[in-house]
Parts: C-alpha cells; structure tokens; sequence
C-alpha cells in the first residue's frame, strides 16, 4: 500500500508539473466548499470516512473516522514433532481533527499538509496452541487493550477528475501517549495453569502511521 501511495504522490506530481502553465481546470476548492472523502489503507483492512470544510481556497478542516480491522490464523506443523495452530486478531477505532494548508499551483493537481490530534482505542487477540508428540500440550493467549492519543502529521496530494469528485492520496506520521493492559493465559501438559494481568503507559512514535489512497465527493 505504501508504494502504491508513493506512486500516486509521484502521479500528482507529473500531474501539477503539466497543468501548471495549462488551463486552469474547474475544482472545488474555495471558501465554503464541503467534502466527504473516503479513503482506504493496508490492503483494504482499514480506512476511513472524513468531513473537509473549507474556510477558503488553501485552507481546511476536516473530521475524519477511522478503523483497522486484520484475522490471521496460521497452522504449525513440525513434521515427526507436533502441530499447532496460531491466530492473530487486531481492530481498532479511532478519529482525528486535522487542519489542512493546500499549495502549489491549485489547478487540477494540489499538493496539501496538515496537521491535528487524534484518538483511538485498539484490542489485539493472540492465541497458540501447539501438540508435541509424546509430550503434551501447550497452551497460551493474551488479550490486549489500549487507548491512545496525539498529534498527526501529513503530506498529501489531490487530482480533481472533475470539479466536484477527486482522487487523493495521503501520507501520515503520529506521536502519542498510550495505555494499555494485558491479560496473559498460560497452560502446559503436568503443570498447573497460571495467568498475569498488567498495565502501562508509553510515549509512541509512528513515523508511517498510514498510507491512503480514496475519492472525495464535493458539495
């Protein structure tokens, strides 16, 4: 996903470059101007629904909620050893409030950044189990739930294909102050089963936080 962001950016850029002593092409971008943009990321496992209000042609506002959602499940296999199996569940939720400053040439490519703050609240499943051949079974999971929040910044570009539906691209970075507790499960063949529950709290950086491609609807 994130070399497809990479090449859509290097898109846009050729894309300005051409139109930039061209005709100017009708866009939405002026003071009033609503859109609803949805975007996708990470292989199509998350994305996002966004509000954008602009208070003039360069600047913006924009709301936006988000979620990522991913389910793995691995068979283990140790041939003449055991077998197992692994699963992996992650989903997240979260919303943001970002202001955009839109530059270059404003014809039917612009480059914009922004910047803003942001929340989500995140659990991850993870489950094993594994068979060992004349020996038992081993059992262990951990269920995990965080809450963080912080600041974003991004870089992005958007192509008008016509004066109310346009294509854009987005790349973000994020810095953040995260809670989190864990409750762990452990079980072995001969031993008694035992668990531990604990909780933090650390300060996280995020320097590819999301890659996004999606259409933006204007009225």
């Amino acid at each position: 996903m994130k070399r497809l962001v990479a090449a859509a950016l290097l898109l846009a850029t050729s894309l300005s470059a051409t139109t930039a002593k061209a005709e100017e092409r009708p866009n939405s971008l002026r003071d009033g101007a609503k859109a609803f943009q949805f975007m996708f990321e990470s292989g199509l496992s998350g994305g996002g629904v966004l509000f954008k209000n602009h208070f003039g042609a360069r600047n913006a506002l924009r709301l936006g909620f988000s979620g990522r959602f991913s389910m793995a499940d691995e068979e283990l296999e140790a041939l003449g050893i055991g077998t197992g199996d692994y699963e992996n569940d992650y989903a997240s939720l979260g919303s943001d409030l970002m202001y955009l400053r839109y530059v270059g040439p404003m014809k039917s490519a612009a480059f914009y950044f922004g910047t803003g703050l942001f929340f989500e609240l995140s659990e991850q499943s993870r489950v094993r189990s594994e068979y060992e051949f004349g020996v038992g079974t081993y059992y262990e999971s951990s269920e995990d739930e965080a809450t963080t929040v912080g600041i974003l910044g991004a870089l992005g570009a958007e192509w008008f294909i016509t004066e109310t539906l346009s294509l854009a691209v987005e790349y973000a970075i994020s810095a953040g102050y995260r809670w989190y507790e864990r409750q762990e499960y452990y079980e072995r063949t001969g031993d008694p089963p035992h668990g531990n529950n604990w909780s933090g709290h650390s300060w996280e950086v995020d320097a590819s936080r999301y890659g996004r491609i999606g259409l933006g609807l204007y009225f």
